[in-house]
């Protein structure tokens, strides 16, 4: 593991699914070692469970490192999931031996992965505001006794003005980003955050929705004038 540091080219998941394997097959690998040399004196098989859990703890650490802490800064959700996800998969594989370590990955990766789902949720915020606010809005017709509806110039297919309306490109892109969000987040059902990640999606819709809000009040003034 420590070899591997230096190793520039190894980053995102191959750098995780190289240290992961290295570690697991190790682990999975001592028990035999332990019971050839030892048999099974219970010592040596309390002390074989102590080194598993910490070699476990050492990589979760070094990987929160060089590849949670990064994606975080970049808004990388994907990467810190797959990240996870990669773990997860060699540690389930070593439960059917009778080591049962995902409790020990799920307390190390749980708070830097739910730091980086807010920070994720933030950017789609600030993407979603982005692209709102540079949408063309347009004048439309008027449903009978209500005011003139507003919608993007690009809601409409070319020629088709009044017809079946269509998502703005911004609510596009917002769809799109949730979507990902939310598949990516499936991966991580054991890490128990669908309680923060539906309270932080819900929160970014309607900070996205009042921003549509905002603008429409705002072409509302421009026709007073």
């Amino acid at each position: 593991m420590q070899g591997l540091r230096s190793m520039t080219t190894l980053m995102g998941g191959a750098y995780t699914a190289t240290i992961s394997q290295i570690v697991f097959t190790s682990i999975a690998q001592a028990p035999n070692d332990s019971t050839a040399a030892f048999r099974e004196e219970p010592a040596f098989t309390s002390e074989l469970v102590t080194w598993a859990i910490k070699e476990t703890e050492e990589m979760a650490l070094l990987l929160k490192r060089h590849v949670v802490a990064s994606s975080t800064g970049a808004g990388g959700f994907r990467v810190a999931a797959e990240c996870v996800r990669i773990c997860l998969g060699h540690c389930f594989v070593l439960e059917g031996r009778g080591l049962a370590l995902s409790s020990v990955l799920v307390r190390q990766f749980r708070p830097s992965i739910e730091q980086t789902l807010n920070a994720n949720l933030k950017r789609i915020e600030q993407i979603s505001a982005a692209l709102a606010s540079a949408d063309e809005w347009s004048l439309l017709h008027a449903p009978p006794g209500g005011r003139p509806l507003r919608f993007s110039s690009t809601s409409y297919p070319s020629g088709a003005m009044g017809s079946q309306p269509r998502l703005s490109s911004s609510a596009h892109k917002f769809n799109s980003m949730i979507q990902e969000f939310i598949e990516d987040m499936g991966h991580l059902q054991c890490l128990q955050l669908d309680g923060p990640t539906m309270e932080g999606v819900l929160q970014v819709f309607n900070t996205y929705v009042g921003l549509l809000m905002a603008v429409e009040a705002l072409f509302t003034k421009d026709e007073t004038w």
